[in-house]
C-alpha cells in the first residue's frame, strides 16, 4: 500500500497568526525607520527641528525691543520682519504683501489666515512695534535643499508611506508563494486524479490542515486503484466467459443449422417449409449476435496485431474492389483524392481494412442512392512527428451533435438519423478500438463539402 512520510507541521492558524506578527513589525519599523533618519539628520545639522526658528525668534526679541536700528540684528534663517509705529502704519519691511496684512491682523489681535506654516511674534520697541514671522516646521539649513527639495516633514512621510506599502507587498508575496507552495502537492494530487491517473506519489505539506488532506487523498487514491484493479479483474473475467460461451454456442448453432438445411431437403409440406425457414433464419440471426459478442470481447481486451509495412496507396487500391462492392447496390459515386502516396503506414492490414471498411459500410448505409462518398488521404506535420490523415465523408444526414460526442461509444445507438435495425452501434467503436492499437485517433464531424457525417482516422507515419 502507498503512504506518505509525514513532516513536522504547524497549524494554518499558527502560520497567519506568524504573518500577522510578521506584518505588525515591519510596519512598525517601517513607521519608525523615517523618524529615526529625520532625528539624524537634525543631529547632523542639515535639517532643523519644528520649533528651532520659534525658539530663535524668541531669544533674539530682547536685542529688537531695545536695538536703536533691526537692520544691524541678523535674524534667524527663514525669518522675516514688519516695522510699524504706534498707530501699525508700515515703516520698513521683508515681508510679502500676504504676510504684512496678516502680521498686522495679528499685532492688533485680531484672527488671520495663513495658507504658509508660519506664526508671528510681535517685539514692543520704544515708539514701534516689531511683528517677526517664522516657521513652525522642519527646515533644511541648506540654502539649496530648501529651494528645491520637499519639506522634510514631508518627505519623512512619504518615506514612512513607501516603506509600509514596500512591507505590506514584500510580506504578502512572500507569504502567498509559502502558503501555494505548500498547496502545490493538493493541487497536483486533483490533476492526476482528474486525469485518471492513480500511479503516482503524494507530495507533503508542512501545515497540518493541508497535510491532513493530502493523507485524505493518499489513502482515497489507494482505495480508488484497489477498486478499479478490482473491477479491472472481473470485467476481464466476465469477457473471457462470455467469449468461452460464444464460442461454446457456436457448435450447438452449427449443428441446428446444418440439420435444418439437411430437413429442407427432404420432402415437406408447405408449413414444415415455413417453419424450417424460421429455423434457419433466427439460427442466423443468434449467428450474428455470436459474432458481434466475440468482436466485443476481443476489442475490449486487444487484437493481436501483426504488423506489415504499406505504402497508404497501395492499402487503399486493395480495398478497391470491396469497397465497390459496398457501393455497388446504390449506385453510389465514390471518389478519391489522395495527397500521400508515398506515405508508409506499420499496420495489422486484416484489422485496419476492418477498420476502414467499417466506416465505409456505415457511410454507405446513411447515404442516399447515386449520392457521394469521399475518401481522401493527407500527410500532416507537426513540430516533431508526421501524420496521415484519412477522411471518408457522406452527404447523408450527418451526425448529430449527441453522436459527434459519444458516437464511438460501445452500443451507442443515440442518434436515430443515422441508425438502422441492422446496426448495434458497434461498428465505430471497434474501429475506434483497432485505431488506438494502431496508436492512433478517429474524430467525428460534419463534413462542409459533402454536408453528411464524416470520419478522420489519424496514424503515425
Amino acid at each position: 500500500m502507498d503512504s506518505i512520510n509525514r513532516n513536522k507541521t504547524t497549524s494554518l492558524r499558527n502560520s497567519f497568526l506568524y504573518f500577522l506578527t510578521s506584518v505588525i513589525i515591519g510596519i512598525f519599523f517601517a513607521i519608525t525607520i523615517p523618524y529615526m533618519l529625520l532625528s539624524l539628520l537634525t543631529n547632523m545639522g542639515v535639517v532643523t527641528l519644528a520649533n528651532y526658528s520659534e525658539t530663535q525668534a524668541k531669544a533674539i526679541a530682547p536685542i529688537l525691543s531695545n536695538v536703536p536700528d533691526i537692520t544691524t540684528v541678523e535674524l534667524p534663517m527663514n525669518t522675516t520682519y514688519l516695522l510699524t509705529d504706534k498707530n501699525f502704519k508700515i515703516i520698513d519691511s521683508n515681508m510679502t504683501k500676504e504676510s504684512q496684512k496678516n502680521a498686522l491682523l495679528f499685532a492688533k489681535g485680531r484672527q488671520y489666515q495663513s495658507e504658509n506654516k508660519t506664526a508671528f511674534l510681535l517685539v514692543t520697541r520704544k515708539n514701534e512695534f516689531c511683528i517677526l514671522e517664522y516657521h513652525i516646521e522642519s527646515l533644511y539649513t541648506n540654502s539649496w535643499m530648501e529651494k528645491h527639495v520637499p519639506p522634510p516633514e514631508t518627505c519623512c512621510i512619504i518615506l514612512l508611506l513607501f516603506n509600509v506599502l514596500s512591507v505590506c507587498i514584500l510580506l504578502v508575496t512572500s507569504f502567498s508563494k509559502k502558503l501555494r507552495k505548500q498547496l502545490t502537492p493538493i493541487l497536483d494530487a486533483i490533476e492526476q486524479i482528474k486525469q485518471q491517473n492513480l500511479d503516482f506519489t503524494i507530495g507533503t505539506s508542512k501545515i497540518k490542515e493541508f497535510e491532513e488532506i493530502l493523507v485524505s487523498f493518499n489513502k482515497m487514491k489507494v482505495s480508488l486503484k484497489e477498486s478499479l484493479l478490482k473491477e479491472w479483474k472481473a470485467n476481464q473475467i466476465q469477457r473471457e466467459q462470455i467469449a468461452s460461451l460464444a464460442h461454446d454456442i457456436k457448435t450447438p448453432l452449427t449443428v441446428i443449422q446444418g440439420n435444418t438445411e439437411l430437413l429442407k431437403e427432404t420432402p415437406l409440406t408447405e408449413e414444415q417449409t415455413i417453419y424450417s425457414n424460421y429455423i434457419l433464419n433466427s439460427s442466423i440471426q443468434i449467428e450474428t449476435y455470436i459474432k458481434i459478442l466475440i468482436d466485443i470481447s476481443k476489442a475490449a481486451s486487444g487484437y493481436q496485431l501483426q504488423l506489415e509495412d504499406f505504402v497508404i496507396t497501395d492499402f487503399i487500391n486493395q480495398l478497391k474492389p470491396q469497397i465497390s462492392a459496398l457501393t455497388a447496390p446504390k449506385q453510389i459515386n465514390l471518389k478519391l483524392i489522395q495527397q500521400a502516396e508515398q506515405s508508409i503506414l506499420k499496420i495489422d492490414f486484416f484489422l485496419f481494412q476492418r477498420a476502414i471498411l467499417n466506416v465505409i459500410s456505415n457511410a454507405v448505409d446513411f447515404t442516399p442512392e447515386n449520392g457521394t462518398i469521399l475518401i481522401e488521404t493527407q500527410t500532416l506535420q507537426s513540430a516533431e512527428e508526421h501524420f496521415l490523415k484519412i477522411s471518408i465523408s457522406d452527404n447523408g444526414p450527418g451526425f448529430s451533435k449527441e453522436a459527434l460526442a459519444h458516437g464511438i461509444e460501445q452500443f451507442f445507438m443515440g442518434d436515430t438519423s443515422r441508425n438502422s435495425k441492422t446496426h448495434f452501434g458497434m461498428g465505430l467503436y471497434i474501429t475506434d478500438c483497432i485505431v488506438k492499437q494502431h496508436n492512433g485517433q478517429i474524430k467525428l464531424k460534419n463534413s462542409e463539402t459533402l454536408g453528411g457525417g464524416k470520419v478522420e482516422i489519424f496514424l503515425k507515419v
